[in-house]
C-alpha cells in the first residue's frame, strides 16, 4: 500500500508540475498548451516509474535507458511545436517548454520532488519575467491579433504564397481556414501582427498579387 501511495504521489506531482508550465503556454495561445504539458509530464513520469518496477521485479534492466528514450521521443515531440514562417521561426520556446516538462515528469518519477519543482516554478517565472525584458532590451515586438480575409484563384501553392508574405512581416499565423467557392478560395488567416507593421501595407502587398482577387481585416 506505500508503494501505491507513493507512486500515486509521484504522478500527481508531475501533472502539477506539468500544469505550471502549460498554463503559460496556454495563455499565449501556443500550439503545445495546458493539457500537451501536463500529459508530457505525466507520461514521462510514469515511464520512468514502471522502469524502476521493471528492474526491481526483474533485474538486470537499467532505468537510465528508458529515459534516454523519454529524451529522444520528446525531441520528435517539440520539433512538431516548430513551424517556418518565410523567415521567421516559431515555437522553439514552445519547444524547449515541452523538453523541461518531460524532464520535470522524469524527476517526478524518480521521486526526486525537490529539483523537479524547482525547475518547473524556474520555467514558469522565466516565461513570465524575461519575457518583457526581451522585448524592452532586445526590442522583440509584442502583436496584436487580427483576422485576415483572403479570396485567391483555387490553384496549389496559394497558402504557402500568403505565408511567405506574413512571413516578411514578421506576422505570425496562428490559425487558418478556408472553404472553396467555384473556381475561388476563400481563406481566414487569424494572425498576431507585430505592433510596428501597417495593416494597410500588408493588404496593399497582397491586393497586388494577381492571383489574390480580394482581402480585407477584422
Amino acid at each position: 500500500m506505500n508503494d501505491f501511495f507513493k507512486i500515486l504521489l509521484r504522478l500527481l506531482i508531475s501533472i502539477v508540475l506539468g500544469a505550471l508550465i502549460g498554463i503559460e503556454r496556454e495563455r499565449r495561445n501556443r500550439p503545445a498548451g495546458l493539457r500537451t504539458h501536463i500529459i508530457v509530464s505525466l507520461g514521462s513520469a510514469l515511464f520512468t516509474i514502471t522502469s524502476i518496477q521493471f528492474s526491481e521485479m526483474y533485474g538486470n534492466v537499467d532505468p537510465s535507458r528508458v529515459a534516454a528514450g523519454i529524451v529522444t521521443g520528446i525531441g520528435f515531440l517539440g520539433a512538431g511545436t516548430i513551424m517556418r514562417e518565410g523567415l521567421t521561426v516559431k515555437g522553439l520556446t514552445t519547444a524547449a517548454t515541452i523538453w523541461v516538462s518531460s524532464a520535470i515528469g522524469l524527476s517526478c518519477g524518480m521521486g526526486l520532488y525537490l529539483p523537479a519543482t524547482i525547475t518547473a516554478v524556474s520555467t514558469f517565472l522565466i516565461l513570465i519575467l524575461l519575457r518583457n525584458f526581451e522585448v524592452e532590451r532586445f526590442g522583440k515586438i509584442e502583436g496584436i491579433k487580427k483576422i485576415f480575409n483572403v479570396k485567391v484563384t483555387d490553384k496549389p501553392g496559394q497558402l504557402g504564397k500568403i505565408a511567405t508574405m506574413f512571413g516578411k512581416y514578421g506576422i505570425h499565423i496562428k490559425n487558418v481556414k478556408f472553404d472553396r467557392e467555384e473556381n475561388f478560395l476563400n481563406i481566414e488567416f487569424v494572425v498576431d501582427v507585430p505592433l510596428n507593421v501597417e495593416i494597410n501595407d500588408v493588404c496593399n502587398e497582397m491586393s497586388k498579387e494577381e492571383f489574390v482577387i480580394e482581402v480585407s481585416t477584422e
